[in-house]
């Protein structure tokens, strides 16, 4: 079994402290993680997995798995979804 005292002597004497050593292992596991596809089921059926395992997402979808949609900017002064503005629906 490794003692500090070894790693010390491997490493020319110094030893990142544990709780560092536990912060970066905490950060490592939030840090996003490409999403390799094997099928167009990996790709959530919005787009197909290509070459290299990664999702080519159809126009209307973005994200590694194709399961965000790609919303984009209504133009200012163009009217709202139901050509009225503000945007009221009949439901009620």
């Amino acid at each position: 079994m490794l003692t500090t005292a070894d790693i010390r002597s491997r490493r020319g004497g110094s030893v990142a402290p544990l709780p560092l050593l536990l912060a970066l292992v905490a950060l490592s596991r939030m840090l996003p993680t490409a999403a390799a596809c094997s099928d167009h089921l990996d790709c959530s059926l919005n787009g197909v997995c290509g070459t290299g395992g990664v999702c080519a997402c159809d126009a209307a979808w973005k994200g590694t798995r194709c399961d965000e949609m790609a919303f984009e900017k209504l133009p200012s002064g163009q009217l709202a979804a139901y050509g009225v503005a503000p945007n009221i629906t009949s439901w009620g």
